[in-house]
């Protein structure tokens, strides 16, 4: 329920690949990096600094917002000198070729870049990958949530033992079985569990941090 409902069941992570020259498709297979547990890939980021970031704060994309951002905190910056320096980037980033077009297939672990290089480079990849079990048993965010469902469930199973036989014979009369209170409580349960999952801050990768900057001034 948490894979197929909420992206609580994945992270954020970060991968270097050598790119070459006129070589469009990669196999991300690799278990020594991790790049076969990607299940999705976000953006991808240059980072030869062919842009402003090359000769003033040392990367590009990613990297240069964050260094433009410290720059403004000292007092190097005034706030329209940043959003005008931000702009600059983001029209070379268009003329320079920074931002790469790619399509991402998890089945086949397939990654095409619709860019052709000339030349061997190395680009980052953002891309989110699958949280382990142990990893989302034992974070604060999901075990409550995973160990109430797991009383759900545990009431639905319960319930069909006992509505195979829903009254009992005893030596004061029949006893009746709760057969239908358990499932209507699992059912009253499991529903709010999944609104509850819904409502998970953790909803999509903006939440994560993907490309967020704030400037206070």
């Amino acid at each position: 329920e948490v894979r197929k409902n909420s992206n609580l069941a994945v992270k954020r992570a970060f991968f270097f690949l050598d790119v070459f020259p006129k070589q469009q498709l990669y196999l991300l297979k690799d278990k020594c990096v991790g790049s076969h547990k990607i299940v999705d890939v976000n953006s991808i980021y240059r980072t030869r600094g062919a842009m402003f970031g090359a000769g003033a704060v040392g990367q590009d994309g990613l990297f240069a917002y964050s260094a433009l951002q410290n720059l403004y905190t000292l007092g190097t910056f005034d706030l329209l000198s940043f959003h005008l320096v931000s702009a600059y980037s983001k029209d070379l980033q268009t003329l320079f070729a920074e931002n790469i077009m790619f399509q991402w297939v998890e089945t086949t672990r397939a990654l095409r870049m619709y860019q052709t290089f000339y030349g061997k480079e190395r680009v980052l990849i953002d891309a989110s990958i699958e949280r382990t079990e142990q990893d989302l048993l034992t974070d604060r965010e999901t075990t409550l949530w995973l160990q109430k469902w797991a009383i759900a469930q545990a009431k639905l199973i319960l319930s069909q033992s006992r509505g195979k036989m829903p009254v009992m014979a005893g030596p004061n009369g029949n006893t009746s079985l709760n057969a239908q209170d358990l499932i209507s409580q699992a059912d009253q349960e499991m529903t709010a569990l999944r609104e509850e999952l819904a409502d998970f801050v953790m909803q999509d990768l903006v939440d994560v941090g993907m490309r967020s900057h704030l400037v206070i001034g």
